[in-house]
């Protein structure tokens, strides 16, 4: 049995956030090439210059990848500091059978049956329950480094997760990419007809 506990700050909460939305990542900033390449394309050919709907995609191309940056950065400070049941001191044990965290507001025992899949990164443990949800466990709650890779160890021996789809990911990449290939062309063969 390994036992951890702490409280989570702010750093460790954006820790775990990154690594579970690590995935969602590329589609979400996908729309800013795209919108690049929907603006260049009302580039005219005869004189090199932009027209009035190139400038505007030009603009919402730079407010739409500012909003996605500054809402990123804020919306996980809120998320953290409104949530009074994350930022509550808690201790749990790990051991062959599952997992149990108790705090002030919750206590739970959940046999790793429960969990899809793990992720393991250098400060933090992500135990996905579902596609988006996780519990994440920061190597600040484990007293050694010792606790910290048995319960590693644990972890991996335990959660027995069906390999990872990856070509998914790809193939949704492709297809948004090639849909919006189509509107960029169909929108070209309009406008210069």
């Amino acid at each position: 049995m390994v036992q951890f506990g702490g409280q989570y700050t702010f750093e460790q909460f954006r820790d775990a956030q990154k690594a579970l939305s690590g995935l969602r990542t590329p589609f979400r900033w996908m729309l800013v090439p795209v919108l690049a390449v929907l603006a260049a394309s009302f580039l005219t050919p005869a004189d090199a210059g932009w027209t009035a709907e190139g400038i505007f995609l030009l603009l919402v191309l730079v407010a739409v990848g500012a909003w996605m940056y500054f809402r990123g950065r804020s919306a996980g400070r809120q998320n953290f500091e409104s949530n009074e049941v994350l930022r509550a001191p808690l201790r749990g044990t790990a051991d062959e059978s599952g997992l149990e965290i108790v705090s002030e507001y919750s206590n739970s025992r959940t046999p790793w049956s429960v969990y899809r899949q793990v992720s393991v990164a250098s400060r933090v443990v992500l135990l996905h329950q579902a596609a988006d949800q996780a519990i994440f466990i920061p190597r600040d709650f484990f007293a050694s480094e010792d606790d910290w890779n048995r319960f590693i160890g644990i972890v991996r021996e335990n959660v027995k997760a069906p390999p990872p789809a990856r070509w998914r990911n790809i193939v949704k990449l492709l297809v948004w990419m090639a849909i919006f290939a189509a509107v960029v062309l169909i929108w070209n063969v309009i406008t210069n007809s």
